[in-house]
C-alpha cells in the first residue's frame, strides 16, 4: 500500500496577522480546521504532520489536535521569504512517503470529504500531483485596456460563461518521484480537484478574518443542528431545470429535466421527508414530471413564495425551522431567509449565494438535488446512500 503523509507548515512569524495559525477562528485555532479534516479523512495511512518552528505552537498541536504529529521544521524553512518547496523538500529528506499532501491552513472551509474524494479523482486518473481550485466567472482584463476572457462585442451572461478555476491553495498532493525530480510540487499529469466557490475563503490579511469567520459560522450552521428538516421545498425553473423555456410547434412549452434531481428527491422521500415543489410557473410538463416522480404536492403559478408556503405548513402543523429550501434567484430570498436551511445552484443570483446555507457545485438543471442530497447527509446522521 502506498505511504500518504499530510504536511501541514505553520510558521510562528506571519507579518500581516500576528500569530495568524493559531489565532482563534470560530473559537479554535486556525490550524485546527484543516489538521482536523485531514485526520478524519482517513487518507493518510502515513501520518498528518503538522511543522512549526515554534516549540509554543507545537505545544498548541499536541493539545488542539493530539492525533496529528508535531515536528520542529528546520529554521531555513519558516523565514519571510521561504518557499512551500523548501519545508517539502526538508520534510522528504527526513521522512519517508509515496505521496506528500501540502495542506495550508488558511483554507480553513475544507472538509475531510475533500480530502477523500480528491485522492480518488488522483488515483483514478493516475496523476503525479493534483491541485485544489475554485470556479470562478469574471471578465478579465489587461491593464492596457484589452479583454482576456470575452468579446465586449458579444458579452454574455455571467453565469453562462464557462468557468475558469482559480488556485485556491487549500491542498496539494505531489507524488515523492516527481519532487525529487522537479523540486516542485505541481507537474507531470496534474489532476484538478474543484472546490465549491465558497471554498475560496482565504485568509491572509486583517480584513478577510471577520469575513471569512461569517462565511465559516454559515457553512457550518448544520453542524450544529439538532432538529432535522421534515420539508424540502424546491423551486423549479433555474433549480430542478436550467431556466430554459423551450416550445414546440403547437406553442407547448417544454422543460428538460435530469434524472439526478429525480432519484435524488426519490432518496429524500424514502428517508421521511416531505417534498413541496413551489414555482412561479404553471406549466404542464411540470405536472408529468412530478407524476412521474410521485410528488404530490405542488404549488404552480405563485407570485408570494413565503404567503403560499406558510399556508402548506399551517396546514401540516409545521413552520420555517421545518424546511431546507432550494431556490436560485432573487425572488426565493424572503423563503430562503425564513427556511432552517438553504440550498442553491452555483449559477444562481449573487444575492442568493450570499445567502444560502450552502451552495451546490452543479448549475441549475444539472443535478443540483443530488448534490443537496449529498451535502445533507454528509452534515447530518443519516444512512449512506453509497455510489
Amino acid at each position: 500500500m502506498a505511504d500518504w503523509k499530510a504536511l501541514i507548515p505553520i510558521r510562528s512569524g506571519s507579518k500581516s496577522i500576528p500569530d495568524k495559525n493559531i489565532k482563534l477562528f470560530c473559537g479554535k485555532p486556525l490550524f485546527y480546521w484543516a489538521t482536523r479534516a485531514a485526520i478524519d479523512s482517513g487518507i493518510f495511512n502515513g501520518g498528518v504532520y503538522v511543522a512549526s518552528d515554534s516549540e509554543r505552537y507545537l505545544d498548541l498541536v499536541k493539545k488542539w489536535t493530539p492525533d496529528a504529529i508535531p515536528v520542529l521544521r528546520a529554521a531555513y524553512t519558516a523565514t519571510d521569504n521561504a518557499s512551500s518547496e523548501s519545508v517539502i523538500g526538508w520534510f522528504l529528506e527526513n521522512y519517508h512517503c509515496d505521496v506528500i499532501s501540502l495542506v495550508q491552513v488558511t483554507t480553513p472551509s475544507v472538509t475531510s470529504s475533500d480530502f477523500k474524494n480528491a485522492r480518488k479523482k488522483f488515483e483514478s486518473e493516475s496523476a503525479d500531483s493534483l491541485v485544489t481550485v475554485a470556479p470562478f466567472r469574471r471578465f478579465l482584463w489587461t491593464a492596457s485596456g484589452s479583454p482576456l476572457n470575452y468579446d465586449p462585442r458579444t458579452r454574455p451572461r455571467r453565469q453562462d460563461m464557462q468557468p475558469q478555476f482559480i488556485e485556491n491553495g487549500s491542498f496539494y498532493f505531489t507524488s515523492t518521484r516527481l519532487f525529487k525530480e522537479q523540486q516542485c510540487r505541481l507537474g507531470g499529469g496534474i489532476s484538478v480537484y474543484e472546490m465549491p466557490e465558497a471554498a475560496m475563503i482565504e485568509i491572509d490579511e486583517p480584513d478577510d478574518w471577520d469575513n471569512a469567520e461569517a462565511v465559516f459560522v454559515k457553512r457550518n450552521k448544520v453542524k450544529n443542528q439538532t432538529k432535522l428538516p421534515a420539508v424540502i421545498v424546491v423551486d423549479v425553473d433555474g433549480t430542478l431545470t436550467d431556466g430554459g423555456m423551450y416550445y414546440g410547434k403547437d406553442g407547448e412549452m417544454l422543460k428538460k429535466f435530469n434524472t439526478r434531481d429525480g432519484a435524488a428527491l426519490a432518496k429524500f422521500q424514502e428517508m421521511g421527508f416531505e417534498i413541496l415543489i413551489c414555482s412561479g410557473e404553471d406549466s404542464p410538463a411540470v405536472y408529468s414530471r412530478l407524476k412521474k416522480l410521485k410528488i404530490t404536492d405542488y404549488l404552480p403559478g405563485i407570485s408570494d413564495k413565503v404567503e403560499a408556503v406558510s399556508l402548506w405548513l399551517g396546514s401540516r402543523d409545521l413552520t420555517w425551522n421545518d424546511v431546507l429550501y432550494v431556490g436560485d434567484e432573487y425572488n426565493d430570498l424572503p423563503a430562503m431567509r425564513l427556511a432552517a436551511f438553504s440550498a442553491c445552484p452555483v449559477d444562481s443570483h449573487p444575492s442568493v449565494k450570499k445567502t444560502v446555507t450552502f451552495i451546490a457545485p452543479s448549475k441549475g438543471g444539472d443535478g443540483i438535488m443530488r448534490d443537496v442530497l449529498l451535502w445533507f447527509m454528509e452534515n447530518f446522521s443519516v444512512p449512506d446512500i453509497g455510489e
